[in-house]
């Protein structure tokens, strides 16, 4: 059986490009980005070049590097097909964007059809993107408004890493409970001190970076709470000493 070919969307050099492909968008995408990085440094040290030469001037530096890449067999956007010209075989590193750190954001997923939209479409979205990280908003996941422990559930098992809140964090009952039992359910963290749960974390991915998350809820049509920019500053600065990978939840 003949392997899948899937058309993915890249931009190389300001155009952009439909590329078929066996191989998954999110390498696809890394492929392109190297080879954009590689034509933009090539032309930021000629006077004058066309797209062409630049491109040349980029295969020939890509042919002379040593083969580190995963192979990839590419077809034209309009399906005729470029034959088995393998990334590897061409010596593609992707070095640049292979350091880079992936973090897919979900905003509110709300009520029943929220999470069932979530548990049909999770699996391909993390399969195509291969995230590092996950953050889900749960503060409508239940019913509408507010989280509860079905809803809650549902997200982590759906691929949450961290849960985050905003105005509707205590709408349900056990909110409360679920707050303080788990540490990866973030709540506005300029709520009133002593307030349950905690508004941020340090918290370590599946491959073992430390990324900060910080939930903060902004005072524009909400309750009087407290400073957002002020308690944030402080909050970033304190993660930054364990990472630079930091996310910001402003609700």
């Amino acid at each position: 059986m003949s392997p899948d070919v899937r058309t993915v969307s890249v931009h190389i050099l300001g155009h952009e490009y439909k590329v078929r492909s066996t191989e998954d968008g999110a390498f696809v995408r890394e492929v392109a980005l190297y080879v954009d990085e590689l034509m933009h440094q090539i032309s930021s040290k000629m006077s004058t070049g066309t797209a062409s030469q630049i491109a040349v001037l980029a295969a020939l530096n890509i042919a002379d590097s040593p083969g580190q890449g995963r192979g990839a067999c590419f077809a034209r956007g309009d399906g005729v097909p470029l034959g088995q010209n393998r990334a590897a075989a061409h010596g593609v590193r992707v070095t640049s964007s292979s350091n880079r750190f992936r973090i897919l954001f979900i905003g509110d997923v709300v009520g029943r059809p929220g999470r069932r939209v979530l548990r049909e479409t999770a699996p391909a979205l993390l399969d195509e993107e291969r995230p590092d990280f996950v953050i889900i908003n749960a503060e409508n996941s239940a019913g509408g408004f507010g989280f509860n422990r079905r809803s809650i559930d549902a997200l982590f098992a759906a691929g949450a890493d961290v849960v985050t809140n905003g105005n509707h964090t205590w709408d349900k009952p056990e909110a409360v409970q679920l707050a303080d039992e788990h540490d990866r359910i973030l709540r506005p963290h300029n709520f009133p001190r002593g307030t349950p749960g905690r508004g941020w974390g340090v918290f370590e991915s599946k491959g073992g970076q430390k990324v900060g998350v910080l939930n903060l809820l902004g005072r524009v049509f909400m309750s009087a709470y407290d400073d957002p920019f002020r308690l944030g500053r402080e909050a970033l600065e304190e993660m930054r000493e364990e990472t630079p990978l930091l996310v910001v939840d402003l609700h």
